[in-house]
């Protein structure tokens, strides 16, 4: 028999709000782009903006006109081989609710769209825009769920070669604009830009599990490292020291985590010793084997 515990309706309860959430950030994503930057010209960064940018010249030099946004199934096209690619490095959850987010993004790029834009001022267009789609992906990346692209290929790639996932993602995407510049004018890759400013902007505000905490704790518990790795399943690194103050014995532990898992890892804490000193640096670098989550 297996020894996984059994979902309780409560479980279950949560899972459908976490895929309404899902839905939710999906579509509010896909409005910030469809419905104010791509009237206009403009292009997102990622698979999404490879995409639209094959979708435009398809059109422009091939006169496709199939009454649906191309870039849609272009990016399902995209990111089916970046699945396969990565599926090994990220957990079966969040493949299913990837997946999950990657078929509404299909459906929704596909048919949401306007011929006239809502807002004809390129930076304001830009400014909402952006707003809307940080907005969404950051709901997304709460709820636990992706929309693939790039970021996929950056978690896998940064296992590979001795690169963060954000340099990495931001090569990537480089090569997008970069296109945008050569392909269409500069004013579409600038504008494009400040559209994918804004919303990683948006997006760094929402989403917690891309900073990264150092936590050094001060306690009397000889155990704590065991809470530490149940609650949050992080190593720790500890060692005896002597309090300043009172001279007794303390235990000193060390762990890198990221923001979500902080405020876990806090409420651990004081479950096993509620007078524990607790020392918290935010958005630190790290290197070596940490473990960058998806999950």
């Amino acid at each position: 028999m297996g020894s996984g515990r059994i979902p309780t309706t409560a479980d279950q309860i949560k899972d459908y709000q976490r895929y309404i959430e899902l839905f939710a950030g999906v579509v509010i994503g896909v409005m910030g782009f469809q419905l104010f930057t791509v009237p206009l010209g403009f292009y997102n960064g990622g698979t999404v903006g490879a995409s639209q940018v094959i979708r435009t010249l398809a059109v422009d030099h091939l006169g496709l006109a199939p009454g649906i946004d191309l870039a849609g199934p272009l990016n399902l096209l995209f990111n089916i081989p970046l699945m396969l690619l990565a599926f090994r490095s990220i957990g079966r959850r969040f493949l299913v609710r990837t997946l999950f987010c990657m078929a509404v993004q299909t459906a929704a790029i596909s048919f949401l769209h306007v011929s006239q834009p809502l807002i004809t001022d390129p930076l304001t267009a830009c400014l909402i825009g952006g707003i809307l789609g940080g907005a969404g992906v950051g709901i997304i990346l709460r709820a636990g769920g992706s929309t693939a692209g790039f970021d996929i290929l950056g978690v896998w790639l940064a296992q590979r070669i001795p690169l963060g996932v954000g340099l990495i993602t931001n090569l990537l995407n480089s090569c997008i604009y970069i296109a945008c510049a050569l392909l269409f004018d500069l004013q579409t890759a600038i504008y494009s830009l400040i559209f994918a400013f804004v919303c990683a902007l948006v997006t760094d505000k929402l989403h917690t599990q891309g900073v990264n905490c150092g936590v050094m704790i001060i306690t009397e518990s000889p155990r704590m490292h065991q809470r530490v790795m149940e609650s949050v399943s992080r190593g720790v690194t500890f060692w005896e020291g002597t309090g300043g103050h009172s001279l007794k014995g303390k235990f000193v532990y060390y762990t890198v985590v990221n923001k979500f898992e902080e405020v876990v890892l806090r409420k651990a804490i004081e479950q096993e010793d509620p007078s524990a000193f607790v020392v918290v640096s935010e958005d630190l670098r790290v290197y070596g084997t940490f473990l960058r989550r998806l999950d």
